[in-house]
């Protein structure tokens, strides 16, 4: 059972709503602190069910990473040089 002081008006639509990380009733709307909270909560949530990448995983990242700078640049280098070719 709740109690009375746990409601306050919604800033939006002047009905009674929850104040703690729950939408209003009525309109859906969230207060700011209400945001914030709730981009807490799922921060810690993530960094919770986060793990340290072994030691394959993360050369595989940094393999995937490295080739994927590499295709970026070369796409660009290439860009340049048909500037280059075709407008000087």
């Amino acid at each position: 059972m709740e109690n009375k002081e746990d409601y306050q008006k919604c800033v939006k639509c002047g009905q009674n709503k929850i104040d703690h990380l729950e939408k209003c009733r009525n309109c859906g709307y969230w207060t700011r602190w209400q945001k914030i909270r709730w981009f807490i909560r799922e921060c810690r949530r993530v960094l919770k069910i986060t793990k340290k990448p072994d030691t394959i995983e993360f050369k595989t990242i940094v393999k995937v990473a490295g080739l994927g700078i590499l295709i970026i640049g070369l796409i660009g280098f290439i860009v340049q040089m048909i500037k280059l070719v075709l407008f000087d």
